[in-house]
């Protein structure tokens, strides 16, 4: 593979020169690298071949024609306008960088440099004034987008800023109708409470009622049977009381002498008896 160098110079007599000599120079002669040069002033316009004139803004010093740079470029084998036209626009560090395409004399030419992608273009023979005016143009173009774009950034921010505020005041509103939920839901819940508290109240007062009654109800039973209990003992203690005297009787008529001893003897007993 080999690798060529092309250098544009108003001297070209000067080279290779110390690029003849040492590892460069044997590589250059191996053919393993080439070396072009291209002299600026074959492509001057004048009797003098000037490739150099003052500083379009005033000042000391000579700076370079670029219209005989950009010939000499051309002819170079440089890239063309349409691939660096692309190269910028290709680029998002780039894409915003104002064009202005040298083109050739026709309309045609200009045309073509504005349908590359070049924000305007200008023909050859083209004038220094009319560049800078040109330039300057694209300048004011460029201010007037960049505060385009920072209106929108600034509405952007604006617009997000409002989204922000609304999503805060959705949530707000959220949490305070969770709140009203949350509240309606401990009433309803302090009332099933209260409710389900009076009715387990009213059931204990209505079994306590009744087991009063079943209780007033037992211990009347209780004392009906103990009166009965009582009348059947004393029925039985004069009954058997009866039946002493009768018996006492009867044993008095056999007995004789003795049958008043026998009867207090019975009446003692009959007495103890009934007092059991």
């Amino acid at each position: 593979m080999t690798w060529r160098a092309t250098v544009l110079t108003i001297f070209p007599e000067m080279l290779p020169g110390p690029l003849a000599y040492s590892l460069a120079g044997k590589a250059h002669r191996a053919g393993l690298w080439q070396l072009e040069t291209v002299d600026i002033r074959d492509f001057a316009g004048d009797k003098h071949r000037s490739v150099d004139d003052a500083p379009f803004g005033g000042g000391p010093g000579m700076v370079m024609r670029p219209d005989v740079l950009d010939a000499a470029v051309a002819d170079a084998g440089a890239p063309s306008a349409h691939e660096i036209v692309a190269t910028i626009r290709g680029s998002a560090v780039t894409e915003g960088v104002r064009v202005i395409v040298l083109t050739g004399p026709g309309a045609s030419d200009r045309a073509a440099g504005l349908d590359l992608g070049a924000d305007d273009a200008i023909s050859r023979p083209w004038d220094a004034a009319e560049l800078l005016a040109r330039v300057r143009a694209q300048l004011r173009v460029r201010r007037a987008d960049q505060q385009l774009l920072d209106k929108m950034h600034l509405a952007e921010e604006g617009q997000q800023i409002a989204y922000t505020a609304f999503d805060a005041l959705a949530v707000t509103e959220r949490m305070a109708s969770d709140a009203v939920s949350l509240n309606r839901r401990l009433k309803m819940g302090l009332a099933g409470v209260f409710a389900i508290a009076v009715v387990m109240a009213g059931t204990y007062f209505l079994f306590a009622h009744s087991a009063q009654k079943d209780i007033k109800l037992s211990a009347t039973t209780i004392a009906r049977l103990e009166r009965g209990r009582r009348g059947l003992r004393r029925s039985v203690g004069v009954g058997q009381h009866q039946a002493a005297g009768l018996i006492v009787g009867r044993q008095s008529d056999e007995a004789g002498p003795n049958a008043d001893e026998q009867r207090l003897d019975h009446l003692s007993f009959s007495r103890q008896t009934w007092d059991e």
